[in-house]
C-alpha cells in the first residue's frame, strides 16, 4: 500500500481583495469614500482633460445595481494565473490603473471606484462561478471584459437575465456572440485577416503567391481566425495548406515547428499566419529560430503586436514579424498618452502603459465612465443595469486609443481595420517575460500573489476506488512470461512510488493499495485481468496495460467503465482508438527517424544504410519495422526485409544466419532491433558468436536498458544504440534522488537505473497529480470519469519523460525520445532476466518462474496450402499473400480452389479440397453443428463483411429515414423481396435477424438467392429484388451507379448488438493444426503481411483490387479500397467477444443446436 509524499504543486493566489473596502478578501477593488447624492463633480483621470460632463447631475444610489452611497461596483473576469495570463493581466491592470487614477483625482459623482477582479486561470467553470459571485453578491454594475470567447459565449443567458453589460469583450465569427450586452472595440477576425492578405502582398509580391500556414492557440478563438485567415487567403487567389495547434499548457513549440518544416519542403509555405497569447507566440517564434527558419514572414494578432514579443524573441524572425492589434499605446502619439503614462505609475505598474493589452483595459475603464455619466443625465441621476444598457448605444470618446466608438442597437462591433506593429514602427519598451510581471500583481487586487497549499478533501467513491481509507490502483503486464525481462520493471517502478508516498503519508489521508496482475503475455488472460480490477477490485485507473494487443482489446471495457490507463504501449495510430490512452512513450514514428539519424552518423549518409530488421513477432514489432522501412526509405536507404523472433525462444541463431546471408547477399551494413531485453540479448549474443561485430544495431525500448550493455558481449554492443522515452537517476534529473530512495524503500535496489522502473514511477507520480487536480476541480468529488477529464492538461514529470500536456485531440504528445550507448549509459550491473526472480516475490503474492520456451514458429511442416479464392474484397490478403511472394518466403506455396460462396467455402473444406477457407464465424458454426471438427484460427474483418443496399428500381426507391437509423429502414423493407447470396446462408441469416430485431416478423419477407455481386447488382437494376444483404464489389459498385443507396451501414457501427461480431474469419481442420501447426501459423502470418502492405501501398494496392475485382475498372476499385481498408485485420488475432456474441446470434437464428464455447470452435496459434 503507498500514498502521494511530493508537496502538492503551487500556484499563485486568486488575485481578488477589497481595497479599502470591506475587506472581503474576495475582491480586486480601487475605492474611496463620498456622498450619496453629490452633484456631479464627476472626474476623469486628470491630464489631459477629463470629457465635458454636466454639472448639474446629482447620482441616485441603488445599491442592486452596484451604486451604493459611497462606491460604484466594476467586475472583470479573466486569466491571471493561467495558459492566457500574458495577456489578460495585462488588461486587468489597464481597467485597475484608470479607477487607481480616477479615484486619485475624485472618483464619480462623489463616489470612489470599487474594481473586482475575478481570476478564472483561463477554466470555464472558474468563469461561470466569478459571474455568478459578481452579479449576485457582489452586486456589480458592469463588467470591463470577460476573457476568453467561449466564457464570454456561456455568460450569455446570465448577464441577459440580470442586465449586465460587458465593455470590451473577445472578438469571435458572431460580433454579437448572440447578445446585446456585449459592447465590441476589438477589430473582428474578417478584418484582421484581410490586413493578413494585404501584408502578404507587400512581402510577396501580390497575395496570390502566398502559401500560407496557420499556427494557432487550441482554443475556440484560434480555429475561428485560422478559417479567416484560410478564407481570405484563398479569395486572394493564394493557398492555405492546412492549420497547426499550440496546446494552452506547452511549455516548447518544437512539434509545431517540425510540421512548418515539413510543410514547407511539402507545400512550399512563404508566410506563417499566428494566434496566441505571447507566452505562446514567443514560444513559436524561438523554436522558428532554433530551426533556422528565420526567412519567412509571420503575421498575427493581438498577441503578436505586444511589446514583449519584440523584446523576448529572436530578432532573426522578428525582423519579419508583424502584428495587429486593435489598441494604441502610449507609444503612439495619441491624447490619452500622458494620462496612460501617469494612471500606469500610480497604480504600480511603470511600463505597462506602452503594451497594449493594458491600454485595451484602460479605455474599457474610460468608456464606462462616460456611459455612467451619459445614463445619469438621461435618467434623472437613477442609474441601474438596464439604464447604463441602454445609455452604451451611441458615441464615446476613445481619446486616440481605439478605433471612434459610435454602438448602435443593430451594431455593436465598429471597430473595422485595427492598428499595427512590427519591430521598425512598434514603440517597444524591454516588457520583460510575463513571469516578471508578477511583481504588478501585488496591490492592485489587495493581496501578494503567494504560494499556498491546497486545503481541499476528498469524497469516498467505493465504485470508484477510493475508499476511507485506500485509493484503488491497478497494473497488467507480463510478470512471468517471454516479455517480462521489460515489464516487470515497469510494475515495480509504480509499486515503488506508491511504497514511498504510502511511507510519506499517502494521498487525501489515504494509503495507496496497488493492484498488479500477470498476464503472462496472454491476451485472455489480460482480459480477465481487466475485468477483475474494474468489477471486483473497483481500481480508479491503471498504470500501464502491458502490449499492444492487449490494450486494443480493452478499449470497449475501458470505455465502458471510462477507466483510464496512464503510460500504456505506444502503437502506430497513438491513441489506439480510445481516449482512455494517456501515453508518454514517444512514438514509433520518431524512434525510426532516430534510426536513421543514427544511419547517417555512422555511415556518413542515411542513403548508405542498408538495414535489416530483426524484431519480435508481436505487434508492435511489425509496425516499428514498417516505420523504420518508411523512414530508411525516404531518406534513400535500402530496407531489404524483416526477421522475426519468437516470443518463447531461448536462442536467435535462425535470425542470425538469415541476417549472414543477407549481409552477403544486399549488403546489409545496419541492424534495426526491436523486442524485450531478453530477446534482444540473445540476439547480440548470437550476433557475437557468428563474429557479425561490425555491423551497427540500433533499437528501441528494449535495446536503450542497462542488462543489454552489461550481459551482452562488448565486441557487439559497443556499436549498439538504444532509444527510449524515460530517463533514469543515472541522469542529472530532478527525480534521481527520490527514484534511488523509492527503489530502496521497495526492496528493489539498483532498479532506479532501468529505464521501465523510471516508466512506471513516472506513471504513478502523473496519477498522483491528476488526484489532485480532479478533487480541486470537482469539490472533492473524484470518479473515474472527473480522473479521466482531469489528465487532460500539463503534468510534472521530473525530468523523467518529456513534458506532458495532453489534449483532447493529442494523448500523445512526446517526440523525440532520450538515447543510450556504451558510453552515455550509466550502466549498473543489472543480471540476467532470470536473476531478476527474486524481486517479484513478496510484492504481488507469488513467486514467478522462469520457463524454457521453443521457437515461436519453426519451418512448415507442408509446402502446399490450398485455399478457397472468392472474388471478394475479404479473400484479396490470400490472393496477395500468393503473388506477392510472402508464402513463399515463409517457406510455402499456395494453390487456389474457386469456390462461389459461403456454403460453397464449407462444402470445400469438409470435402478435403481445401486447407483453409474464408467464411462468416456463424456458416462455421453451423459445420461444426453437423458434426465436422473445423476451427477458427484468425480474423480477416473486424467489422462486417456484409452490409445492406437498397434497389432504387424495387419497392423502395427512397425512404423517409434518417441515415444511419436501420430500425426505421427495417420497417419500411419488411414484407418486400430481399436478395441474398445462397439460400439459408450467412446473408440471409443476417437479413432475418435485422428484421427480427427491429420487431417484423423475418417470414413475412422473400428471400431470392442472387450469388456473388454481379448476380445482385442485376437483380436489383431490373427490380427483382427491392434490397440486398451482400458483400463487396456488390455494395460499392451499385451505390457508385445509381443502382442502389444504403440508408445505413453495418459496417460503420449501425444496427443491433445481436450482429456486433467480425464477419470473416480464418478456417481450417481441427486435424491440420495437431499435425501441421506451423504451416497455420505462417498461413496466418503471411496473411497479416499481404494486409500490412496494403494498408502501405494504397496505389499499388489499388491496381491489384482491380485486376482481383473489377475487371480493371481504376475508378471502382479505389472506392473499393477507401471504403474497406479499414476493416481488415492488422493482426488477425480472433476477436473472442466478438466470436462469443456470434455464438449467441447462431443459437438465436437456430443455426447451432446448442451453445459452444469460444475454446470449442477456435484456437490460439500461441498455443
Amino acid at each position: 500500500m503507498m500514498k502521494r509524499f511530493i508537496p502538492i504543486l503551487a500556484a499563485l493566489a486568486m488575485l481578488a481583495s477589497a481595497c479599502g473596502s470591506d475587506g472581503s478578501g474576495d475582491a480586486a477593488s480601487s475605492s474611496g469614500t463620498g456622498s450619496s447624492s453629490a452633484a456631479a463633480t464627476t472626474a476623469a483621470p486628470a491630464a489631459p482633460e477629463a470629457p465635458e460632463v454636466s454639472t448639474e447631475v446629482t447620482l441616485n444610489s441603488s445599491p442592486d445595481d452596484g451604486i451604493t452611497d459611497d462606491v460604484i461596483k466594476v467586475g472583470w473576469i479573466g486569466d491571471l494565473t493561467g495558459p492566457t495570463a500574458s495577456a489578460q493581466a495585462f488588461n486587468a491592470h489597464g481597467s485597475a490603473a484608470y479607477f487607481e487614477c480616477s479615484n486619485a483625482d475624485g472618483g464619480i459623482f462623489g463616489r470612489q471606484w470599487e474594481f473586482f477582479g475575478e481570476d478564472d486561470g483561463y477554466n470555464a467553470e472558474k468563469s461561470a462561478i466569478a459571474l455568478t459571485k459578481l452579479i449576485e453578491d457582489e452586486n456589480v454594475l458592469a463588467l470591463v471584459d470577460l476573457g476568453g470567447s467561449g466564457q464570454a459565449a456561456q455568460a450569455i443567458p446570465e448577464l441577459e437575465a440580470s442586465n449586465v453589460a460587458v465593455i470590451g469583450p473577445p472578438q469571435t465569427i458572431d460580433p454579437t456572440l448572440g447578445s446585446g450586452q456585449f459592447f465590441h472595440n476589438i477589430a473582428a477576425y474578417g478584418d484582421q485577416a484581410d490586413i493578413f492578405v494585404g501584408e502578404a502582398a507587400n512581402r510577396l509580391g501580390d497575395a496570390s503567391n502566398a502559401v500560407v500556414l496557420g499556427i494557432v492557440l487550441e482554443v475556440p478563438s484560434g480555429t475561428e481566425y485560422a478559417t479567416y485567415v484560410q478564407d481570405s487567403v484563398t479569395a486572394a487567389g493564394g493557398t492555405y495548406v492546412g492549420t497547426e495547434y499550440v496546446g494552452l499548457r506547452v511549455q516548447e513549440a518544437t512539434a509545431q515547428i517540425i510540421k512548418l518544416q515539413k510543410a514547407i519542403d511539402q507545400y512550399g509555405v512563404n508566410m506563417v499566419a499566428l494566434h496566441g497569447a505571447p507566452f505562446h507566440n514567443e514560444l513559436v517564434l524561438k523554436a522558428m529560430s532554433a530551426a533556422g527558419i528565420t526567412e519567412i514572414p509571420v503575421v498575427g494578432i493581438h498577441g503578436v503586436a505586444t511589446n514583449s514579443i519584440f523584446e523576448n524573441s529572436p530578432e532573426d524572425v522578428t525582423d519579419d514579424t508583424y502584428g495587429v492589434h486593435s489598441f494604441k499605446t502610449s507609444s503612439s502619439d495619441i491624447e490619452a498618452a500622458p494620462m496612460m503614462t501617469r494612471c500606469a505609475d500610480l497604480a504600480g505598474y511603470p511600463g505597462e502603459d506602452k503594451v497594449n493589452n493594458f491600454a485595451h483595459g484602460f479605455v474599457n475603464s474610460y468608456i464606462l465612465h462616460q456611459a455612467i455619466e451619459k445614463a445619469a443625465a438621461a435618467n434623472g441621476g437613477d442609474v441601474t443595469r438596464a439604464a447604463l444598457t441602454k445609455a452604451l448605444q451611441g458615441k464615446f470618446d476613445t481619446m486616440g486609443i481605439s478605433c471612434d466608438i459610435d454602438w448602435t442597437t443593430s451594431n455593436h462591433s465598429p471597430c473595422g481595420a485595427p492598428f499595427t506593429m512590427d519591430r521598425a514602427s512598434g514603440g517597444m519598451v524591454p516588457a520583460g517575460e510575463f513571469s516578471e510581471y508578477a511583481e504588478f500583481l501585488d496591490g492592485v487586487y489587495g493581496i501578494d500573489p503567494v504560494t499556498f497549499e491546497v486545503e481541499i478533501a476528498i469524497n469516498s467513491s467505493p465504485d470508484d476506488g477510493i475508499t476511507d481509507d485506500v485509493i484503488k490502483v491497478g497494473w497488467i503486464g507480463d510478470l512471468t512470461g517471454p516479455t517480462a525481462s521489460a515489464q516487470a520493471f515497469n510494475a515495480h517502478g509504480s509499486a515503488a512510488y506508491f511504497e514511498c508516498s504510502n511511507a510519506d503519508g499517502g494521498i487525501f489521508g489515504r494509503q495507496w493499495e496497488f493492484f498488479g496482475e500477470d498476464d503472462g503475455y496472454n491476451a485472455e488472460k489480460s482480459a480477465i485481468a481487466l475485468t477483475k480490477l474494474i468489477e471486483d477490485e473497483n481500481v480508479l485507473a491503471l498504470v500501464d496495460l502491458g502490449g499492444s494487443g492487449q490494450a486494443a482489446q480493452a478499449i470497449p471495457e475501458l470505455e465502458a467503465s471510462n477507466v483510464a490507463v496512464i503510460g500504456p504501449p505506444q502503437t502506430i495510430d497513438p491513441t489506439l482508438g480510445s481516449g482512455q490512452f494517456f501515453h508518454n512513450i514517444a512514438a514509433y514514428g520518431d524512434q525510426a527517424d532516430i534510426f536513421v539519424g543514427e544511419a547517417a552518423n555512422r555511415l556518413g549518409d542515411a542513403s548508405n544504410a542498408v538495414v535489416l530488421g530483426i524484431v519480435l513477432e508481436v505487434p508492435s514489432g511489425t509496425e516499428y519495422a514498417t516505420y523504420v522501412q518508411d523512414s530508411v526509405t525516404a531518406a534513400g536507404g535500402t530496407y531489404v526485409g524483416t526477421e522475426y523472433v519468437g516470443l518463447r525462444v531461448q536462442e536467435a541463431t535462425a535470425q542470425i544466419i538469415k541476417l549472414q546471408k543477407a549481409i552477403d547477399q544486399y549488403g546489409v551494413n545496419m541492424v534495426a532491433l526491436h523486442g524485450a531485453p531478453f530477446h534482444n540479448e540473445l540476439v547480440l549474443k548470437a550476433m557475437s558468436a557468428a563474429g557479425i561485430t561490425e555491423i551497427p544495431v540500433v533499437g528501441i525500448h528494449g535495446v536503450a536498458t542497462n542488462s543489454i550493455f552489461e550481459n551482452s558481449p562488448e565486441d557487439v554492443t559497443d556499436d549498439t544504440y538504444g532509444v527510449h522515452s524515460f530517463k533514469t537517476s543515472s541522469s542529472d534529473i530532478e527525480a534521481a534522488p527520490m527514484m534511488t530512495r523509492c527503489a530502496d524503500l521497495a526492496g528493489y535496489p539498483g532498479e532506479d537505473k532501468v529505464n521501465n522502473f523510471a516508466h512506471g514511477f513516472v506513471n504513478s507520480y502523473i496519477l498522483h497529480q491528476a488526484i489532485e487536480k480532479a478533487a480541486a476541480a470537482n469539490g472533492g468529488d473524484v470518479t473515474r470519469a472527473a480522473l479521466t477529464k482531469a489528465l487532460q492538461g500539463k503534468f510534472d514529470t521530473m525530468g523523467i519523460s518529456c513534458d506532458i500536456d495532453w489534449t483532447t485531440s493529442n494523448h500523445s504528445p512526446c517526440g523525440a525520445p532520450f538515447t543510450m550507448d556504451r558510453a552515455s549509459g550509466g550502466m549498473v550491473p543489472a543480471g540476467e532476466f532470470s536473476d531478476y526472480a527474486e524481486f517479484m516475490d513478496g510484492v504481488y503474492g507469488i513467486d514467478p518462474v522462469v520457463f524454457e520456451y521453443e521457437l515461436a514458429i519453426g519451418d512448415p511442416e507442408r509446402s502446399l496450402a490450398r485455399f478457397c479464392d472468392s472474388p471478394s474484397f475479404g479473400s484479396l490478403a490470400e490472393k496477395l499473400a500468393r503473388d506477392m511472394g510472402f508464402a513463399e518466403a515463409r517457406g510455402f506455396t499456395m494453390e487456389a480452389v474457386q469456390c462461389s460462396s459461403g456454403p460453397a467455402n464449407a462444402a470445400a473444406l469438409i470435402a478435403d479440397e481445401v486447407d483453409f477457407v474464408n467464411n462468416t464465424p456463424d456458416n462455421m458454426l453451423g459445420i461444426r453443428n453437423a458434426g465436422s471438427d473445423v476451427v477458427m484460427y484468425a480474423q480477416s474483418i473486424d467489422y462486417h463483411f456484409f452490409d445492406i443496399v437498397v434497389s432504387t428500381n424495387g419497392a423502395v426507391p427512397t425512404m423517409d429515414c434518417d441515415q444511419g437509423d436501420w430500425e426505421c429502414a427495417m420497417a419500411a423493407l419488411s414484407g418486400t423481396t430481399v436478395g441474398v447470396v445462397a439460400r439459408g446462408a450467412a446473408a440471409e441469416q443476417i437479413a432475418r435477424q435485422l428484421l427480427d430485431s427491429a420487431g417484423f416478423d423475418p417470414e413475412d419477407t422473400t428471400y431470392v438467392a442472387t450469388g456473388l455481386a454481379a448476380g445482385s447488382i442485376a437483380a436489383m437494376a431490373s427490380g427483382e429484388v427491392d434490397w440486398c444483404i451482400c458483400f463487396e464489389p456488390g455494395l460499392t459498385t451499385p451505390t457508385m451507379t445509381g443502382v442502389a443507396y444504403a440508408p445505413f451501414t453495418l459496417r460503420g457501427g449501425d444496427g443491433p448488438d445481436a450482429l456486433a461480431w467480425p464477419s470473416l474469419v480464418r478456417t481450417t481442420s481441427r486435424s491440420l493444426t495437431e499435425t501441421a501447426p506451423n504451416l497455420v501459423r505462417h498461413y496466418s502470418a503471411a496473411g497479416v503481411e499481404a494486409t500490412a502492405w496494403m494498408r502501405d501501398n494504397r496505389d499499388e494496392a489499388i491496381v491489384k483490387v482491380a485486376e482481383y475485382l473489377t475487371a480493371g475498372d481504376a475508378e471502382l476499385a479505389a472506392a473499393l479500397y477507401d471504403n474497406n481498408i479499414a476493416s481488415l485485420s492488422t493482426t488477425g488475432l480472433l476477436d473472442r467477444a466478438g466470436i462469443e456474441n456470434n455464438i449467441a446470434y447462431a443459437l438465436g437464428r437456430g443455426i447451432i443446436a446448442e451453445t459452444m464455447s469460444f475454446d470449442d470452435v477456435a484456437v490460439n496459434l500461441e498455443d
